[in-house]
C-alpha cells in the first residue's frame, strides 16, 4: 500500500496530466473538453433527455444547464421538448453540431491512439482497468478529505465540471504545482 504522500503525488500528476479536461480549457474547435463530451455523448444515443445527460455527467441539474447553453447558442445542439411530457426537455446535435463533433473525434482518436502507443501494449488492458478503478473509488469517496464521504463531485468548485477543485493558496499560487 503507498502512503499518504505517495497517494497524493500520483493525484497531483494525473490532475496536473489532465489539466486538458478542466472545464475553462480549450480542447479543440473551440470547444472545452466536457462540452465535446457532451455533443459525443448526444450523438452516441442518437438525441438525449436531458434529465439522462444529468446522470451522466454526475452534476446538478443547474450545472447541465450552463454547460449545454452555450453549445445550443452557437448552434451545436437543439432543446425540443419531449412527446408526452411538455416539461422535459431533449436534447439534439444539429448539422453543424454533428459536423464539428466528427471533427474533434478524428483529432481526438489521434490524439488518444497517440497516449495508448505510449503503454506497453502487454500492459494496456490492465492500466484502462486500474484507471476505472480509480476513477470508481475517487467517485465512491467523494471530492476532498474535509468533504462527507459520498459527496457528489460537482460539491467542490461549480467552476470545475471535472470535479477537481482549484486548491490555490490566499496569494493565488498553488500548493500542488509549486506556484503556478
Amino acid at each position: 500500500m503507498y502512503d499518504d504522500s505517495d497517494m497524493l503525488y500520483r493525484v497531483a500528476r494525473l490532475a496536473r496530466a489532465l489539466r486538458f479536461c478542466r472545464q475553462e480549457s480549450v480542447f479543440c474547435e473551440d470547444l472545452t473538453f466536457w462540452q465535446f463530451f457532451i455533443l459525443e455523448t448526444v450523438d452516441r444515443h442518437g438525441g438525449l433527455p436531458l434529465s439522462r445527460l444529468h446522470a451522466i455527467l454526475g452534476v446538478e441539474k443547474s450545472t447541465t444547464t450552463r454547460m449545454v447553453a452555450p453549445l445550443v447558442a452557437r448552434g451545436l445542439l437543439v432543446r425540443r421538448k419531449r412527446a408526452g411530457d411538455g416539461r422535459a426537455v431533449a436534447l439534439a446535435l444539429t448539422e453543424e453540431g454533428r459536423d464539428v463533433c466528427g471533427r474533434i473525434r478524428d483529432c481526438a482518436a489521434g490524439y488518444f491512439a497517440a497516449l495508448q502507443e505510449r503503454i506497453p501494449e502487454n500492459r494496456r488492458r490492465q492500466v484502462f482497468e486500474a484507471l476505472a478503478l480509480f476513477a470508481q473509488a475517487l467517485e465512491e469517496t467523494g471530492p476532498g478529505c474535509c468533504s462527507p464521504m459520498g459527496g457528489r463531485v460537482d460539491d467542490c468548485d461549480e467552476n470545475s465540471a471535472g470535479g477537481a477543485k482549484d486548491e490555490r493558496r490566499a496569494d493565488g499560487t498553488d500548493p500542488v504545482h509549486r506556484g503556478r
